[in-house]
């Protein structure tokens, strides 16, 4: 199989054209990182995630499985406990757990312990003091936020590099427990359905991948469950807003929310966004001036713009096609397309915007107004799309995914739910949940199957809740969350 019809030759970062081969890399491209993993053995940490073959594969994802279900036979026995000792021994079995497969899976997963915290966050905040660059080349190995967004991590630089990478690795831990406890307290989740969600954040492998290498992505959750219940309850517009604005801010791909505002006709929250965003980007040009940012957008944006990149920890759309087509996995250089694959990719994604604006429309004409407040699995929709088509979606992105399975399990207590739907949602949450883990020394068909499928379970994973979200969406009315203070239903009665 070969990309001859989609894939340029002779550019940065050219796509390895045998899937049977190993990896293949421009020597003379400006991409550091594709030119180090070429010419260097594995790093410790991927040694111990990569020692040859199947073995790994049966001890990783295997392990993986196993505790999975574990989990889910917990989370299902739980609906049966009456007695408060049962619930109390259930509790402490879940916690525990929940506890070992945490540490198990932050372990094998193959990323070096925070690596984005000292290799782009701390650095950045040094870089306030005068001590170093901002912006690196290629800039995905370094800082890549607006330079505003470096004063975050500006108190950071007061301490040693390891000092600075506990202490952001701590009070992240603290922040998902803080969360998992505001989720069930806010969405009144029933004692089977807490079980079920301490043990979903648990299994995370996305979740575990940003905690341990440092990232922002677990920090967003709160900012983000906050948004959704606020669309839910037709609260505070402008606070709504003004979330999304700084979500915006840090992560390019919650922009396409703004559109969704614009669709919905919630003018209030969509100017407190842009003025939100306007007001970073005002002040941000006024501390570091228009030369920093023209150099944010050449080396952080513009290499980027419409080239996807192959590496298996992307999880977007673009990286997906192009893995499934023999690309690079071990490719971290945007890779030019064309022809056949161009209009691949260009065609998934309009079908993918296609059911979401279906969707949306079908939620709209039952509610009599496409103004009506938003329901949640409008927005876990809204947010899994904006993943789909974000170029460099990394899988630590697909943590945000908690989100909306939080709401599922939520909803699924004032709505008949059914067995299929219980499956469909657990296959999607096994899948998309899946640890990183980066297997090398592969050959044969094993090798076809990891690099060209397995690589993307992420997506496919988040694909399936999105297909099951768009079919409830269309089967039922707008969401009906029970009302503070009501009982919801267990797994069992549903």
């Amino acid at each position: 199989m070969n990309l001859d019809s989609g894939v340029a030759r002779g550019e940065p970062g050219e796509a390895s054209l045998n899937i049977l081969a190993g990896p293949r890399y421009t020597r003379d491209a400006p991409w550091r990182r594709s030119e180090r993993q070429a010419t260097r053995a594995p790093s410790n940490g991927a040694r111990n995630n990569c020692r040859g073959s199947g073995r790994d594969l049966r001890k990783h994802y295997v392990y993986y499985l196993l505790l999975f279900l574990a989990s889910g036979g917990i989370a299902y026995v739980s609906a049966f406990a009456t007695s408060r000792v049962w619930k109390i021994g259930i509790a402490l079995l879940a916690l525990g757990v929940g506890i070992w497969s945490s540490v198990f899976l932050i372990g094998v997963t193959t990323v070096p312990w925070y690596e984005d915290f000292r290799s782009a966050y701390y650095p950045a905040g040094v870089a306030l003091s005068g001590d170093g660059e901002l912006y690196v080349e290629p800039c995905i190995e370094g800082f890549v936020n607006v330079p505003i967004v470096a004063y975050l991590f500006a108190p950071f630089a007061s301490l040693s590099q390891q000092q600075a990478s506990e202490v952001f690795f701590w009070s992240g831990v603290t922040a998902i427990v803080a969360t998992l406890a505001l989720m069930i307290a806010i969405l009144e989740l029933s004692f089977p359905r807490s079980i079920a969600l301490l043990l979903l954040f648990s299994v995370n492998g996305p979740l575990l991948y940003s905690l341990r290498e440092g990232n922002l992505s677990h920090w967003l959750l709160p900012a983000l469950f906050f948004g959704v219940v606020l669309m839910r309850r037709g609260g505070n517009e402008v606070a709504l807003g003004v979330i999304l604005g700084l979500l915006s801010a840090l992560k390019l791909f919650f922009g396409l929310f703004l559109g969704y505002l614009l669709l919905r006709s919630r003018w209030r929250s969509l100017l407190a966004a842009a003025a939100t965003l306007g007001a970073l980007g005002l002040v941000s040009l006024a501390v570091f001036g228009i030369d920093l940012h023209l150099e944010w957008y050449s080396k952080c944006l513009a290499p980027y713009a419409g080239l996807p990149v192959s590496a298996y920890n992307v999880q977007s759309l673009d990286g997906v096609v192009l893995r499934m087509l023999g690309a690079d996995p071990f490719d971290w250089a945007p890779t030019p397309v064309e022809g056949v694959t161009r209009l691949l990719i260009t065609l998934l994604k309009l079908s993918l915007l296609g059911g979401l604006l279906f969707a949306l429309r079908a939620s709209a004409r039952r509610s009599g107004s496409a103004s009506s407040g938003a329901a949640p699995r409008e927005v876990s929709l809204v947010l899994m799309c904006a993943l789909f088509l974000f170029p460099l979606a990394w899988t630590h992105y697909y943590c945000l995914l908690l989100v909306p399975m939080a709401f599922f399990l939520a909803e699924s207590s004032s709505r008949e739910t059914s067995r299929i739907e219980y499956l469909g949602f657990g296959a999607a949450a096994l899948l998309a949940s899946a640890p990183l883990v980066s297997l090398t020394y592969l050959e044969g068909l094993q090798r076809i199957f990891v690099y060209n499928v397995l690589y993307s379970e992420t997506f496919l994973g988040a694909l399936g809740l999105f297909g099951l979200l768009v079919w409830r969406q269309l089967s039922a009315g707008p969401s009906t969350e029970p009302a503070s203070g009501s009982s919801p239903t267990s797994i069992v009665e549903d």
